[in-house]
C-alpha cells in the first residue's frame, strides 16, 4: 500500500514538475516575441526570474503549510496570482498573435504597440478574474418536489460548496460569505465538502467566522476530497463548537425533508456507487422528499432512480479559466456547472465559492446558490 501510494506521488510530483517546466519555457518564448522591440533582449533578468519564480511555487507551499503566518499567507497570495496572471497572459498573446497574422496580410502591427496591448490585455482579464473570485453572486434556484412537506413550501435553503479556507481564503472572506448568506434568511445551509483547501495552517479566527453561519435548522456539511488531504479528524477538530453538523455517510430527517449525506470516497471515486451506497445507508428510505449532498457530480441517472429530488454537489469549478472548462464538460459528459433535470430529480452543480490554485476566474464568479423550495 505505502510503495503504491508513494508510486502515484512520484508520478503526479514528476507530472507537476515537467509541466511547470515546459510553462516557464513557453512564457520565455512568450517574452521573446513581445520584447521583439528591444534592441538587447534582457534574457539574464528574464531567467533569472523565471528560475525563482519556478523555485518560489514549491517554496510558497512549503512555508503556508509549515509556518501559517500573514507572511507566509501573502506571499502564497502573491505567487499563487502571479501563476493566474501568467496563465491570462498565454491566452491573450495566443489571441494577439492570431490577430497578427490575419492583419499582416493588410498592415504590419508595431511591434510596441502589439506589446502594450499584451500589457493591457492581460492586465485586464486578470482584474476580471481576481474581481470575479472575491465576489460571491446570489444564485437563485427554484425547485418543485412533489409531496414536499407543507412546512418546506416556499423556505429557502443555501448550497455552499469548495469555499477552499487556507492560504487564499482566510476568515475575511468567510465574514464577507457569512454576511450574504445571513442576508438570504435561509431555514437550512448545506456545504457540500471542500470547505477547507487541504493545506495544515492556524484556523483558529476561521473557526471563529464559522459561528457566524447558522441557520434555524442547522448548518450541514459533508467531506470533500480536499478533507481528505487535511485529514478528516483534522477537518472534525477545525470544525468543533462551530454547530456545524458533518453528515458523514449518514442522513437526518428534518420536518419531513430527508438530507443524504456521502462522504468523497479516500480511494477516489473511479470505482464508486453512490447509488449502492445511498441504498446502504441506515434507514435511507427514499419514500420521502430528500436532498442529496455529494461533492462530485457524478451517476446522476443511477441516483434519480432511487427517489431523489435534488442533488447538491460543486467540485468542478466550471475548469475557472479557459480552457479548464472543455476539460471539465469533457471529463463530466456535459454536466460540470449549471442546474439540470432528471425524472423528478434537480441536479444542482456549484461552480464553487472560492477557487483552487490562481485565485482567477475569468469563466464564471463565485456564487451562493439559494434555493426556494415549492411544493408540486
Amino acid at each position: 500500500m505505502i510503495k503504491k501510494i508513494t508510486s502515484h506521488f512520484l508520478v503526479i510530483l514528476s507530472s507537476s514538475v515537467f509541466l511547470l517546466i515546459s510553462g516557464h519555457f513557453l512564457f520565455y518564448l512568450i517574452l521573446l516575441d513581445v520584447l521583439s522591440f528591444l534592441s538587447v533582449f534582457p534574457f539574464i533578468l528574464t531567467i533569472s526570474f523565471l528560475a525563482c519564480f519556478f523555485v518560489s511555487i514549491f517554496l510558497a507551499q512549503f512555508l503556508v503549510s509549515r509556518f501559517d503566518n500573514l507572511y507566509s499567507s501573502t506571499y502564497y497570495f502573491f505567487i499563487a496570482s502571479l501563476l493566474g496572471i501568467f496563465w491570462q497572459s498565454v491566452l491573450v498573446y495566443f489571441v494577439l498573435i492570431s490577430a497578427r497574422f490575419f492583419f499582416s496580410f493588410f498592415f504590419v502591427i508595431d511591434p510596441i504597440i502589439f506589446a502594450w496591448s499584451f500589457l493591457g490585455l492581460t492586465a485586464f482579464l486578470s482584474a476580471y478574474g481576481f474581481r470575479n473570485a472575491f465576489s460571491p453572486r446570489i444564485k437563485e434556484v427554484d425547485v418543485e418536489i412533489q409531496d414536499l412537506p407543507d412546512f418546506w413550501d416556499r423556505k429557502k435553503i443555501v448550497h455552499l460548496s469548495d469555499i477552499h479556507l487556507g492560504a487564499v481564503y482566510r476568515h475575511r472572506f468567510l465574514t464577507k460569505v457569512s454576511k450574504l448568506v445571513d442576508n438570504i434568511k435561509p431555514e437550512l445551509v448545506l456545504i457540500t465538502g471542500d470547505l477547507f483547501d487541504g493545506t495544515d495552517g492556524d484556523f483558529s479566527e476561521a473557526g471563529k467566522q464559522l459561528l457566524q453561519l447558522h441557520a434555524p435548522l442547522g448548518v450541514y456539511f459533508i467531506y470533500g476530497n480536499h478533507e481528505n488531504y487535511l485529514g478528516r479528524l483534522e477537518v472534525a477538530r477545525h470544525l468543533l463548537g462551530s454547530g456545524i453538523e458533518i453528515l458523514d455517510d449518514r442522513l437526518t430527517k428534518i420536518n419531513g425533508l430527508q438530507i443524504i449525506g456521502i462522504s468523497y470516497p479516500k480511494e477516489g471515486t473511479r470505482h464508486f456507487d453512490l447509488a449502492k451506497k445511498i441504498q446502504f445507508l441506515s434507514g435511507s428510505k427514499l419514500d420521502s422528499p430528500s436532498i442529496l449532498m455529494f461533492h462530485e457530480p457524478i451517476q446522476f441517472k443511477e441516483v434519480s432512480q432511487l427517489g431523489v429530488n435534488i442533488y447538491l454537489a460543486g467540485h468542478t469549478h466550471r475548469g475557472q479559466m479557459f480552457p479548464f472548462n472543455l476539460i471539465t464538460k469533457i471529463i463530466y459528459h456535459g454536466y460540470s456547472f449549471g442546474i439540470r433535470k432528471f425524472q423528478q430529480m434537480t441536479a444542482i452543480i456549484s461552480t464553487g465559492v472560492g477557487t483552487w490554485g490562481p485565485p482567477c476566474r475569468t469563466l464564471s464568479r463565485s456564487e451562493i446558490i439559494a434555493i426556494t423550495l415549492l411544493k408540486k
